[in-house]
């Protein structure tokens, strides 16, 4: 059997590939169908409708019953869906209820996988770490496969708009959650949890919606709305442009390019950072280079910046995972989770929606700038109030 740790991010390199590279597609196909951005931003606010409803109770059925059932069937839905949109004629409606079942069923996946590495043992270089740090490399691993199907997915996709009809592209994608699920099956799995018996008097678990845990969701909503400004724009930007399908999926592979470069060496590094000082950090970057990329039109900058945000925002998954494990009893691990993705599903419900209303209304430029605005004063606030610390665990 595999070792969970390469088999985990084998399967995320698969999903996640497969999760990006239909965005692109979806996104490149609506605009083709009708023209406007705000059609693009109610397909793409489909992507996170049903995980910002769901998630936490996703995040409890891993607590609940495991990882295995709950990542099982998350890749079968991803397979579903990408042979839904492969046979089925591509009319708006389709679109958006193919969305949404990719955005619950990766939700899905990502809060098995994510847990499942939470709780791996340290291996041979990691004795003596103590647990955060351990968990924040482990995490890092994890990132630097998502960076790589983050440069995967979109180049594939776009290179296969430009040469392919757009079903037969989504018939390709949706062979790589049906290799994940293949995979899962030669998977060292821990046993299944026993559920807790429901005896009389037994007092409920206290919401993770604490005065603590709020400043963690913003910043995990800021980051989020970074990324999401970028990998939306960019195709209004290439169609404003005349970039091509290629070009536009290059620009946002370079962001996952970015990623993975600085999650490839962030394992000499990572463990040494403080998280609270470096994810404002981040967000001031992120806020200068939004400002830069709405003044941008040519493919070779705007594949720079792109490379740029992807370097600052790659150390933002593994470090906000890292911090809520640290913030949460290991019991609840799964919940916390299932709640930062609730947090950044309704921050892709929203951010489309509002990105693409005032890209339609005042202009893209406009828009990344007021994106920029908002990220650059939360990461004030942050700064100044610095709630995001946290007593680190025991060694």
């Amino acid at each position: 059997m595999f070792p969970n740790a390469y088999a985990a991010s084998l399967a995320a390199i698969c999903a996640h590939s497969f999760f990006t590279g239909t965005r692109l597609a979806l996104v490149l196909t609506t605009l083709k169908l009708t023209g406007a951005p705000l059609s693009v931003g109610v397909v793409m606010m489909a992507y996170a409708l049903l995980p910002a409803m769901f998630s936490p109770r996703i995040g409890r059925a891993v607590d609940q019953y495991g990882v295995r059932p709950v990542l099982q069937t998350g890749l079968v839905l991803l397979a579903l869906a990408g042979l839904a949109l492969w046979r089925l004629p591509p009319q708006p409606a389709v679109l958006f209820m193919a969305a949404a079942v990719v955005g619950l069923a990766f939700n899905a996946f990502a809060v098995s996988v994510q847990k499942l590495i939470g709780k791996l043992p340290a291996r041979a270089s990691q004795a003596g770490l103590p647990p955060a740090d351990r968990r924040r490399q482990n995490f890092g691993t994890l990132a630097t496969a998502s960076s790589i199907s983050s440069f995967a997915g979109p180049l594939l996709a776009g290179w296969g708009m430009d040469h392919l009809p757009a079903q037969a592209v989504f018939g390709l994608l949706a062979l790589l959650p049906v290799l994940a699920w293949g995979g899962s099956w030669f998977w060292q799995w821990a046993p299944r949890p026993q559920a807790a018996a429901a005896m009389p008097g037994r007092v409920a678990a206290p919401s993770l919606l604490t005065a603590k845990m709020l400043p963690k969701l913003l910043l995990i909503v800021m980051l989020t709305a970074a990324g999401d400004a970028l990998a939306f724009l960019t195709p209004l930007i290439g169609a404003e442009h005349g970039l091509s399908g290629t070009q536009v999926g290059a620009i946002l592979s370079m962001f996952a390019l970015g990623s993975f470069v600085v999650r490839l060496g962030s394992g000499l590094f990572i463990a040494k950072l403080s998280d609270g000082k470096t994810l404002v950090a981040t967000l001031v970057a992120s806020a200068v280079i939004l400002l830069g990329y709405s003044q941008i039109s040519t493919y070779g900058l705007l594949s720079a910046l792109s490379f740029g945000l992807g370097l600052w925002l790659g150390l933002g998954q593994p470090m906000t995972q890292s911090l809520l494990h640290r913030s949460v009893p290991p019991d609840r691990v799964g919940e916390a989770l299932g709640l930062r993705l609730a947090a950044v599903g309704a921050t892709q419900a929203a951010m489309p929606l509002l990105l693409g209303l005032g890209a339609q209304t005042a202009g893209v430029a406009p828009t990344l700038v007021g994106v920029a605005l908002v990220i650059g004063g939360f990461a004030l606030f942050f700064a100044v109030s610095s709630p995001l610390e946290t007593h680190r665990e025991p060694e």
